[in-house]
């Protein structure tokens, strides 16, 4: 089946345009992630019972005695150990992490270059863990403290007597202990005074540490401070009062009222003091330095703060998207309403979205910049512009398609021509004579890749691996997408071709080669969508790349990064399906499954299936989501169908060349849009 990587975009342009909300009632449209970054579907920030965060990374332990994790991957700070099962606690710290086993025993995970993961024997009888930066601590039954891992500043030598302790605390290189009868005891690194508990030592019932401070919480719910106050993380804000816990990191504090408010201070770079606007009914609250977490009394997470690592959905509300672009560290989730958001690390400016945040209906990103288009053909740059790729050549109009690539840009024109600028180093920017019939525009890293009229593949630039010979027979391709040494391309029938460099496996596509609707090529990876909304992954595995959720299906757009994948997940029709005999799990009651030929000139045939009777017609649209032509088809029975589009209007006028979007309407709903290209 021939379909653009922009059908779902221009879904939400169409629909929006002629006010069919009803039709967008069944997508879900929210972004999961996974391998270096990880996001979860919405409905599995759910049903927790304690929280923990991070550097950059988010541990929730479920009620069943399972954690769920997400944020960045660095450290494999997310590949819980298994059996992940029958855990009652868990701490995070910077690069690694604790879980605490029903009968006793601790699991660690993660970064264990100073050996915090190394648990000393005998490995049974604990009741409580903490990880602080590179060291571990955990309390006996007997109320002795055990710690191992870095000790450059002796934060793993416990003061005698060991004995008495309820509580403890780690931080970057200093240790704290709770002891029975209220008092604190302190050690490691005291450069700053974060060991020397203020008098009177007594009556405390939680404490916590950052980096270079600590904090502790009297039986009156007052908070006491000490230590670094660079950033005012010891200035706790008035009413020092009816605080319930607290919590600590880096340069920042947080507190849970006994209200269900929480209260934040010190660090604000990072917008990680900024509490929601609904700052109310929180069980639990915690920090791990550029962003805060919070448990509600229904079980459900808030975050806010800076997702600098990724750790939080994209938006606030993980929902309505319809296309993504990752990059390297992160990336670009368009929305159905035609603004764009952010996600993952913050580097090159990709937060920087231009302004309006309105009317996008594309978008592409990589290593250093980003790239959106507009609904009036308008292209919008921004990040990184060392080499000029964010400088859009005048006049800035008439684009159709865009792509990025490493230090440059590509843009496909009305007219089909393709222009390039940026970085020009391997040739990327020399499209190949003649410049003319171009339907499709995609990039690799350091080379361009463009489709003809006539389904031809064209590449230029950089061939170091062989990803600009296109394999034999070069014809019949409707979409292309380049990685750093390896092209893939995918053919009107459905199946991929991939070719260049094959270290990782990328150009390996595992049978059946067959269904595919969607591409895209990562760094030593490659990814496919198939019209059953399953994914295949292939290539890289470095960080889980290749490892798919569980719930391989309902997805409706992907795109693979330097280190992680991304997908937008559809609506999950497997109740449908049950209510409703004889309805396929192929997202939809009807679906466009081919468009032949596509490009055409002058007349194409749509074949389409259908699982319900219905009253049925074929909608056109041009670019700019003007509807200039319905085909009434009138009763259909399930099975499959054709009719055929003789490129014209209402009026009978034939249309000029271009870019037509199609879609199936009925009373139980609408397919989704496909592309099909008009040569005259």
């Amino acid at each position: 089946m021939k379909q653009s990587k922009k059908h779902l975009i221009f879904l939400s342009l169409i629909i929006a345009l002629l006010g069919a909300n009803t039709a967008m009632g069944d997508i879900d449209g929210s972004v999961i992630a996974w391998g270096g970054l990880k996001f979860l579907e919405s409905s599995a920030l759910e049903g927790f019972d304690n929280i923990e965060a991070g550097a950059g990374f988010n541990l929730g332990l479920k009620s069943d005695g399972t954690i769920v994790s997400w944020g960045s991957n660095d450290f494999w700070c997310l590949d819980i150990p298994e059996p992940n099962t029958e855990f009652v606690e868990v701490d995070a710290g910077p690069a690694h992490s604790l879980g605490l086993k029903s009968d006793g025993t601790i699991v660690a995970w993660n970064n264990n270059n100073d050996g915090q993961c190394d648990i000393p024997e005998p490995n049974a009888g604990f009741i409580m863990v903490a990880a602080g930066g590179t060291h571990s601590l955990a309390i006996r039954a007997d109320g002795s403290i055990e710690a191992w891992g870095g000790n450059s500043n002796n934060q793993c030598d416990i003061p005698l007597p060991n004995a008495d302790f309820v509580d403890v605390a780690g931080g970057h290189y200093h240790s704290m202990g709770l002891k029975s009868d209220g008092s604190i005891v302190a050690w490691g690194e005291n450069s700053d005074g974060q060991c020397n508990v203020p008098e009177p030592n007594a009556d405390f019932i939680d404490v916590a540490v950052g980096k270079w401070h600590s904090i502790g919480l009297k039986s009156d719910g007052r908070v006491v401070t000490w230590g670094y106050n660079h950033v005012g993380q010891l200035d706790v804000p008035e009413p020092n009062a009816e605080f319930e816990t607290i919590d600590a990191s880096e340069s920042m504090c947080v507190g849970l009222k006994f209200d269900g408010s929480v209260v934040a201070w010190g660090d604000n770079e990072h917008g990680q003091c900024n509490l929601p606007d609904h700052n109310s009914d929180f069980i639990a609250v915690r920090t791990g330095g550029f962003h805060c977490i919070g448990l509600q009394s229904d079980k459900t997470v808030v975050q806010w703060g800076e997702p600098h690592f990724g750790q939080f959905m994209p938006g606030e509300t993980n929902t309505d998207y319809m296309k993504i672009s990752a990059g390297e560290q992160g990336g670009l989730g368009l929305k159905n309403d035609g603004s764009l958001v952010a996600f993952g690390i913050n580097a090159n400016g990709v937060y920087d979205i231009p302004e309006p945040n309105t009317n996008f209906i594309d978008v592409a990103s990589l290593c250093t910049h980003n790239l959106a288009l507009k609904s009036d053909g308008s292209l919008a740059a921004w990040g990184t512009n060392e080499q000029g790729q964010c400088n859009v050549p005048e006049p800035n109009a008439d684009f159709t398609d865009i792509a990025v690539g490493y230090w440059f840009s590509l843009g496909l024109k009305s007219d089909g021509s393709i222009v390039g600028w940026g970085y020009n180093y391997f040739g990327q920017l020399d499209i190949p004579e003649p410049n003319a019939d171009f339907v499709y525009v995609g990039a690799g890293f350091y080379h361009g890749l463009g489709i003809k009229s006539d389904g031809s593949v064209v590449t230029w630039g950089r061939n170091s691996d062989g990803q600009g010979d296109v394999p034999f027979s070069n014809s019949e391709f409707v979409a292309v997408a380049g990685g750093f040494s390896h092209s893939v391309g995918l053919k009107s029938d459905g199946t991929m071709v991939a070719w260049g460099g094959n270290s990782q496996g990328q150009c390996d596509i595992p049978e059946p080669n067959a269904g595919f609707i969607e591409i895209d090529a990562g760094s030593g990876l490659t990814m496919g969508r198939k019209s059953d909304g399953s994914i295949m992954v292939t290539g890289v595995n470095s960080f889980g790349q290749c490892e798919i959720p569980e719930s391989n299906g309902n997805f409706t757009a992907i795109s693979a990064g330097t280190y992680f994948c991304t997908a937008i997940l559809g609506p999950d029709l497997t109740n449908a399906e049950e209510s409703r005999p004889g309805l396929s799990l192929i997202n939809r009651p009807m679906n466009i499954t081919s468009i032949v030929p596509n490009p055409f000139n002058p007349s194409t045939d749509i074949a389409f299936e259908t699982s319900l009777t219905d009253n049925l017609s074929m909608e056109v649209f041009d670019m700019a989501g003007n509807r200039i032509r319905t085909l009434h088809l009138g009763s259909r029975a399930p099975g499959m169908h054709h009719v055929r589009w003789d490129g014209c209007d209402t009026r009978g006028k034939s249309m000029s060349s271009g870019v037509y979007f199609m879609r199936l309407c009925g009373s139980t709903g609408v397919s989704q849009v496909v592309k099909a290209v008009l040569v005259r």
